[in-house]
């Protein structure tokens, strides 16, 4: 035994080489490595220039921003960065300093001052572009909108310069918030109860006036600190989960949200009370209510004026003014929104042994949508373009003049009444979604020791496999227009879940 511990000994030495050498060639090897990433960076670099020479900026300025020897994107880069960095001080009337502030601040992104190359190249574009300014900063135009005619033949026009938007005396949003919450948890917190009210008034909302005359003169009405609205609602949520026996587990949830806003002021000047904005919710629809459909020329020639060829089969509208005249003084609001008052969703997860079921279900109500657009109005823009869904048998026709059909008349063009927006073609978008389904199975622990696994499960899902809504043209979910959007997708899926 001792000739061999002398050999291991004799043998130490010469590890301790080895280690050293090995360091000693790891440095210069990095080193090296560094080095050539450099140089390829470098001639990276040198091929980008090469290849972008008609797009360098040689030597300028945009906005007092040096953008010289710059590409396009690196300029574009600079410009965002520096802009959204840019410092502004607000000052009150008598020019003493209220804050210090960004203009990234102020609620703009990069994508604002944002283009492509031949945007930055146009300087006319770049002074349009950088008008758009602050509020409490006026600006002013030389378009053909400040120019005066003369002459006996009107052909005398003289331009000028006039002030474009006004300097206004701008300051932030008030929101004043109240929250009255409760949370209970019973049997022995197997059941939680959460249940919110909210409420919350908002004034001073930024907005374009709109109640000064014409005859004043101005190019655009200035903008001010002049919206207030009212946003109000409650939300509730319950759980409960239990187990019994260690075989069976049950998980119930829900949840319920109801918000309702209103507008409480917005400078808007109306002739009659129910075109007022005012009292209604932010982004209100206003549109003509239809009635039907005319049966006879008899019932036109006895109707309202409508504007355009009006035959039997167009929509017949309702005179709200009594003008004897259908025209926008008959708008008046119409439907809930795009935007669900409710939402809610509920499900359950039930479990056996190492099988367990799960389900979501995701609904809206208190919402609708407005069709609109050649998408959905066939030969609404003529007969070269359009687009004609499977529906378009159910249209009226004058061997089948049907009240319930899903289309007026069909003429060429917009010729008449018929695509104005109106009660016609708002159509109720409340809906209930089978959101998410989820069969599992999870192997034994047995199992997955022989694997050295910590649990492994197996699975099939399905997504958006059932909806229910009488809205059928398209995903019920996107909204006004004519359903040119990505829809929500079904699928199913098959897995295997491993966690090591």
């Amino acid at each position: 035994m001792e000739p061999i511990r002398e050999a291991e000994m004799q043998t130490q030495p010469g590890k301790r080489l080895n280690e050293e050498s090995k360091k000693s060639w790891k440095g210069p090897l990095l080193i090296a490595c560094i080095v050539l990433a450099v140089l390829l960076a470098a001639y990276a670099g040198l091929c980008a220039y090469a290849g972008s020479l008609d797009t360098f900026y040689p030597n300028r300025h945009i906005n007092g921003i040096d953008v010289g020897g710059l590409t396009v994107e690196q300029a574009q880069q600079r410009l965002e960065r520096q802009l959204l960095q840019q410092a502004i001080t607000l000052v009150d009337n008598e020019g003493q300093p209220l804050a210090h502030l960004t203009v990234g601040d102020l609620g703009y992104t990069a994508e604002d001052f944002s283009g492509d190359a031949q945007f930055w190249k146009n300087d006319d574009q770049n002074k349009g572009f950088f008008k758009k300014g602050w509020a409490y900063l006026a600006t002013v135009t030389d378009s053909s909108s400040t120019s005066y005619t003369f002459g006996k033949n009107m052909d005398q026009n003289f331009g000028t310069t006039a002030i474009n938007e006004y300097a206004v005396d701008v300051t932030w949003e008030v929101a004043d918030k109240t929250d009255i919450g409760v949370d209970m948890r019973l049997l022995n917190n197997k059941l939680n109860l959460q249940f919110d009210y909210f409420k919350e008034s908002r004034e001073g909302i930024y907005l374009r006036r709109s109640s000064i005359p014409s005859y004043v003169g101005m190019i655009n009405n200035p903008y001010g600190n002049i919206g207030k609205v009212e946003n109000k609602g409650f939300e509730l949520s319950v759980n409960y989960a239990n187990s019994w026996g260690g075989d069976w587990s049950l998980s119930l949830m829900g949840n319920y949200s109801f918000n309702r806003n209103k507008v409480l002021e917005d400078d808007s000047t109306v002739v009659y009370p129910w075109q007022n904005t005012i009292g209604n919710k932010v982004g209100q629809r206003f549109g003509l209510v239809a009635l039907g459909l005319f049966e006879s020329y008899g019932e036109i020639a006895a109707s309202p004026v409508q504007t355009g060829d009006t035959r039997p089969g167009d929509i017949k509208y309702k005179d709200i003014n009594g003008d004897g005249k259908i025209d926008e003084y008959d708008k008046v609001p119409i439907g809930w929104g795009s935007v669900p008052e409710i939402m809610y969703g509920f499900g359950f997860s039930v479990g056996w042994k190492n099988l367990s079921l799960t389900a979501m279900f995701q609904g809206a109500a208190h919402v609708d949508a407005m069709l609109s657009g050649e998408g959905v109005l066939p030969f609404s823009q003529g007969s070269s373009r359009g687009n004609l869904l499977s529906n378009i048998t159910d249209r009226w026709t004058e061997e089948n003049p049907r009240q319930n059909a899903f289309y007026p008349r069909l003429s060429i063009g917009n010729i008449n009444m018929n695509y104005e927006e109106s009660t016609w073609w708002l159509k109720d978008t409340d809906y209930l979604r089978l959101k998410n389904i989820e069969l599992s199975y999870r192997l034994p622990d047995h199992w997955m020791k022989r694997i050295h696994l910590d649990n492994a499960r197996i699975f099939i899902q399905g997504v958006n496999l059932l909806t229910f809504s009488s809205f059928k043209i398209w995903d019920v979910e996107l909204g006004d227009g004519r359903g040119a959007r990505y829809p929500n997708i079904a699928s199913v899926s098959l897995g295997v879940n491993f966690n090591f």
